[in-house]
């Protein structure tokens, strides 16, 4: 019974580890291609795991960022995915975006210390080199669960998927982005094969302990 028990544990485990690895690689990977290929407009959705903040334009279409995919995806007033903007942010690392008042998309990538100014999707600046320390706190100010606009509307982030829209303290409506939230995130692979790690490690330690046990006293 004790073997059978230690048995089926030991394959629990690496079928953790290969599961968590598959999933953990297969996620960096992708961050590496987009991260590869630099500022791109893109057209096919993605997941929004990871999530990055959020900010919505005078046209009432909304901005959420995905670490996991390094960069943007922009969504109408209704919930719909228009188009995604992907980033060079050194393999999903982290970035600070916001809309300011002429309707201009700032993203500050942090590893690379680049600032990107953003019309539409495409790149109209472009700044290498930026004092980062200076412009996080910029970025920061700016950076909130909660958006007004000058319209008079105020946008709240209730989860991942829904964002509610607030007129004079009354609540207008909620817009359900249309997109998949895969439940597995990088973190949570690397968290899964980890834990198989661990389990393997707890399995085989008086295993480990008995044949240094025996090593010592030259058995």
């Amino acid at each position: 019974m004790k073997k059978a028990l230690f048995i089926t544990t030991n394959i629990i485990a690496i079928a953790l580890i290969i599961f968590g690895g598959i999933g953990y690689l297969s996620n960096l990977i992708q961050a590496i291609n987009y991260d590869n290929i630099g500022h791109n407009k893109y057209y096919e959705q993605k997941p929004l795991n990871d999530q990055q903040g959020f900010a919505v334009d005078s046209s009432g279409n909304i901005y959420m960022g995905t670490m996991e995919f390094s960069g943007i995806q922009v969504y109408d007033g209704n919930g719909k995915f228009l188009y995604g903007m992907s980033f060079p942010t050194g393999w999903g690392g982290y970035f600070d975006y916001f809309i300011d008042d002429k309707e201009l998309l700032h993203v500050l990538l942090h590893r690379s210390l680049q600032e990107y100014t953003i019309f539409n999707g495409e790149v109209v600046g472009k700044t290498d080199n930026i004092n980062l320390e200076e412009r996080t706190g910029i970025f920061e100010s700016k950076k909130s669960n909660s958006i007004s606009r000058p319209n008079g509307l105020t946008y709240i982030k209730s989860s991942r998927k829904t964002i509610d829209i607030i007129e004079n303290s009354e609540f207008i409506k909620q817009v359900k982005l249309d997109t998949p939230i895969w439940p597995l995130s990088v973190t949570t692979f690397f968290m899964i094969n980890a834990f198989g790690f661990l389990m393997l490690a707890l399995l085989h330690r008086r295993l480990f302990k008995l044949k240094g046990y025996k090593k010592m006293n030259g058995k």
